[in-house]
């Protein structure tokens, strides 16, 4: 494993950019040095075309980039974006694509460039983590293909379209994270069936759409004083809300009360079955089924014996 510095302001893109000897000037010539298993540590600054990046970033199989976590990315700027070819949706404007096992922590990525999206993942097992995605013209964050990324404790606001969106036959894990002030905070569609939980989706025009054939699992999510609908339903997109035994756990509330809105919104043909989320029928559109939970209650202490 090598460790590879980059600093903008004071690195220069020669020698071997690790702590003993000079800081690299670019992301961009760190990434074309590493091989799977190295990190690239960033240093505080940013990283622009003006400083020499050349966009989008490819981060390939294995390969780790390291700004601040403990600051979610704040001061580590990744900005910019360019013309990257999909294998299946052809050419697009990306800021940084993650191959393979390639991990991503501790930065901020932004690209409001025309249609611009600030995160591509295509395909692989990915990490994105205690970053910030903000100010993206189109999606911050887009997983498509067969893509099984982790996206967990990250800050993604502020983005045109979608903070994050999931299509294609996608799957994935998508926790902890908090998505405010986007066009809808997460997207599921096509055959895509990622597992959202804990996540805090707050103050878009719409929190959660799922379309087409989405069969996202959610658990234990806030979805509230979004402007629109909290979570819509549309196609045959068919979202699991709790089983007997796996109870939603999704607190779902005070959504669409400044527009014409609900906190849940079913547009599809067939009933839609909701377990253990807390969630108030007054303000749910559509058709719904209150199933009762399995689960032994808590509260109550063991049974009795004789004797």
């Amino acid at each position: 494993m090598t460790t590879w510095t980059v600093d903008p302001t004071r690195g220069q893109d020669q020698g071997n950019g690790a702590p003993a000897g000079r800081f690299l000037r670019t992301l961009t010539y760190a990434l074309s040095l590493a091989h799977s298993g190295d990190r690239i540590d960033l240093r505080p600054g940013r990283y622009t075309p003006a400083n020499g990046e050349k966009f989008p970033l490819i981060v390939g199989t294995g390969v780790v980039v390291l700004g601040d976590e403990s600051r979610y990315g704040e001061g580590v700027v990744i900005a910019g974006g360019g013309s990257y070819t999909s294998s299946l949706f052809g050419t697009q404007s990306v800021g940084m694509v993650l191959q393979g096992t390639a991990e991503l922590r501790g930065v901020t990525l932004t690209h409001d460039g025309e249609r611009g999206t600030g995160l591509w993942i295509e395909q692989g097992r990915p990490i994105v983590q205690h970053c910030r995605v903000q100010h993206c013209s189109q999606d911050g964050i887009f997983v498509t293909g067969t893509a099984l990324p982790l996206i967990a404790d990250n800050i993604i606001s502020q983005n045109k379209a979608a903070g994050i969106h999931l299509t294609r036959q996608a799957k994935g894990e998508v926790r902890r994270n908090r998505c405010t002030q986007t066009g809808i905070g997460i997207a599921i569609s096509d055959d895509s069936a990622p597992l959202l939980r804990d996540n805090v989706i707050q103050e878009n025009p719409t929190g959660i759409l799922c379309s087409r054939l989405a069969q996202p699992v959610l658990r234990q999510n806030q979805i509230e004083r979004n402007h629109g609908d909290g979570l819509r339903i549309q196609d045959a997109a068919l979202p699991d809300l709790g089983q007997p035994q796996d109870l939603g756990r999704n607190l779902i509330q005070n959504n669409g009360r400044s527009q014409a809105g609900s906190d849940l919104h079913n547009d599809t043909a067939r009933a839609l079955v909701s377990v253990g989320n807390q969630l108030n029928p007054i303000y749910v559109v559509g058709q719904v089924t209150y199933a009762p939970s399995q689960l032994p209650d808590p509260v109550a202490g063991p049974p009795l014996t004789a004797g």
